[in-house]
C-alpha cells in the first residue's frame, strides 16, 4: 500500500497496478493564489527597505554636499 501524504488524491493505477496520486483543483488553486500574495507581499517588504536604504544616502549626500 502506498503512503498518502497531505492533501493526494488517489487519481487512477499505472500499468504496474501502483496508485498514482495528485491534487484537487481547489488545493492547486488556493495554493497559487497564497503563493502570488506572497510573493507581492515579500515585493513590497524589500521594496521599501531599498527605498529607506536610498533615501538614508541621499540624505547622508545632502549633509555633506
Amino acid at each position: 500500500m502506498d503512503p498518502v501524504v497531505g492533501f493526494d488524491q488517489v487519481i487512477g493505477t499505472d500499468d504496474l497496478g501502483n496508485n498514482i496520486y495528485g491534487n484537487s483543483i481547489q488545493v492547486m488553486v488556493f495554493t497559487y493564489l497564497f503563493w502570488l500574495l506572497t510573493i507581492f507581499y515579500l515585493t513590497m517588504i524589500f521594496m521599501n527597505f531599498i527605498i529607506a536604504v536610498i533615501g538614508e544616502s541621499f540624505n547622508k549626500v545632502l549633509e555633506h554636499k
